[in-house]
């Protein structure tokens, strides 16, 4: 008889272990489940979220690409016009059937294409431009297509030889009629640091400031006694593609005007200057523009300019830009007129 009892409490003790077994097996693998399906969902939505905004920002892309042969290569520019920052991963050059001719990108076959100089990816900033891309490509006649793709997706399409149209119609829009075209959004005066009365630009040598501020309503820093330098982005469009240098002749001049009769005739003039990228004056020489390309133009303050002499606070002033030098092997010559600039 205890013999039959203990083995019944041993059968009944084993259901209960096995039971707690299960249980926790059942517990175990139904959280498991549990978390990976909510960790799973919670990366589907975060993927989607970034899906979202990756083609939100690809619709702000815009890269307006120019094309030019250079010692037999085909070359190209590319110009950030969007509202986004740019990142080119890849370049094609395909012949008028759609044949790859020449490709370099991240994640393309080594053995079928080759690097791009300088080398990709290129970041692209907000209203900047490329430096000089070269393909690689050796051009041998016709039209050749070149596409550029960035980091998000877009696709961006030029031909060599490029159409001269689009370039013509560009120079005569409001960004500035000529073979030079302005880009206004850009045009910004900047201070040199230091205490008052500073260093003035016109010197070599003379820091300015990190940012600058719109050049259209500025405080007129008459009493501080500090030097403005004048800058905006400049690009060749020239429908002949021939390079433009320009010489030491050009002037941004700004006339004061009159608020009355007898009001006295006042001009100020800056004469072009050159600026280090890390925004150092330095001397001048002459700037070249290979087709399509943009660049800074900069504008110090000629010498003798005092704060007793600058423009005071509430006047008017009416801005030209004065551009002189070859187009190719012919005389250039181009003035941009400005709206009126404010001095506060």
């Amino acid at each position: 008889m205890r013999r039959s009892g203990y083995h019944a409490k041993l059968r009944g003790t084993a259901g209960i272990v096995a039971a707690v077994i299960l249980f926790s097996m059942l517990f175990t693998v139904g959280t498991s489940y549990f978390l990976f399906v909510n960790n799973a969902n919670l990366l589907y939505n975060q993927s989607l979220v970034n899906r979202t905004n990756a083609m939100g920002d690809s619709l702000l892309e815009n890269l307006i690409l120019t094309t030019l042969v250079s010692s037999t290569h085909i070359k190209l520019y590319a110009n950030n016009t969007g509202g986004v920052n740019v990142n080119i991963t890849a370049v094609f050059v395909l012949d008028q059937g759609g044949a790859v001719l020449k490709c370099d990108g991240r994640g393309l076959p080594a053995i079928t294409c080759s690097n791009t100089t300088p080398a990709l990816p290129i970041i692209v900033n907000l209203g900047k431009g490329t430096p000089t891309v070269d393909t690689g490509y050796t051009y041998v006649s016709g039209t050749d297509v070149i596409k550029v793709i960035t980091e998000r997706g877009s696709i961006f399409t030029q031909t060599y030889p490029i159409t001269p149209v689009p370039l013509a119609n560009l120079a005569v829009t409001t960004q500035g009629a000529g073979l030079l075209q302005i880009n206004f959004a850009s045009y910004k005066a900047y201070n040199n640091t230091g205490t008052a009365p500073g260093c003035n630009p016109a010197n070599t040598g003379c820091q300015l400031a990190a940012t600058g501020v719109l050049g259209y309503t500025m405080s007129s820093e008459s009493k501080a006694g500090r030097y403005y330098v004048f800058a905006v982005d400049v690009t060749n469009v020239d429908p002949s593609r021939s390079t433009i240098t320009l010489d030491s002749n050009c002037v941004l001049f700004q006339v004061l005007i009159p608020s009355g009769a007898g009001s006295n005739f006042k001009s100020f003039a800056w004469g072009i200057g050159s600026v280090s990228s890390s925004g150092v004056t330095q001397a001048f020489s002459s700037i070249s523009f290979l087709p399509g390309q943009t660049q800074t133009l900069y504008f110090p303050i000629i010498p003798g300019t005092t704060g007793s002499s600058w423009p005071s606070s509430g006047n008017f002033m009416a801005v030209f830009i004065y551009l002189h030098g070859t187009s190719g092997s012919s005389p250039f010559g181009q003035n941009v007129p400005f709206v009126t600039t404010l001095y506060r």
